[in-house]
């Protein structure tokens, strides 16, 4: 071989690697954010559980899990995990909106840690998040409760939104819930 040809094979082969190195420093390793076994424990609703209330007296509200789901959300080369319940007020006959008788918690775990909100059916405050606030001791319907959330909607209240506060409850979820008329609804389990 020429002295010519092995200089120009240098050459090539000395773009290639510089080429290489160059392709493999730029690209980004993707990073999973993962909810963990534990903040899993959040999502306690199963599929088409149906969430039933009563005011004590022969009274119901009845609400409807339609949708659990688990998956990503890509933003970059991160991937982000969330997993979410979906509710339905079942024969809401008070909805001016279709919306107005839905809700739901949304469990997201991004690069800023983990988010947990919360939406329900005719209370005004949308996405709640319950992961800025801190839980309390609660007795409802007898049992006493140690992971207790109380979101309070009173002042916010409206005739679309007519529930003012609801009990929420880590590891069962909404134990209760107080009405603008002062009905209090618990939940059957």
């Amino acid at each position: 071989m020429s002295k010519m040809v092995k200089n120009n094979l240098k050459t090539i082969a000395l773009i290639l690697s510089v080429v290489a190195v160059s392709l493999l420093g730029s690209c980004k390793k993707s990073s999973y954010n993962q909810l963990s076994d534990e903040e899993m424990k959040w999502l306690v609703f199963k599929n088409y559980e149906h969430l039933n209330f009563t005011d004590g007296g022969s009274n119901q509200l009845n609400y409807v899990v339609t949708l659990r789901l688990k998956s990503y959300q890509k933003d970059g080369n991160n991937y982000n995990e969330f997993t979410s319940a979906n509710f339905l007020q079942l024969n809401d006959t008070t909805a001016y909106f279709e919306e107005d008788s839905h809700g739901q918690l949304y469990i997201f775990k991004g690069s800023a840690g983990l988010q947990v909100t919360f939406t329900w059916p005719h209370f005004p405050i949308k996405n709640v998040a319950l992961t800025s606030l801190i839980p309390s001791l609660a007795t409802i319907g007898g049992i006493n409760y140690s992971d207790v959330f109380i979101l309070n909607g009173t002042g916010f209240t409206d005739l679309r939104n007519d529930v003012q506060k609801i009990w929420y409850s880590k590891s069962k979820g909404v134990l209760q819930l107080q009405d603008t008329a002062g009905n209090t609804w618990i939940r059957s389990f």
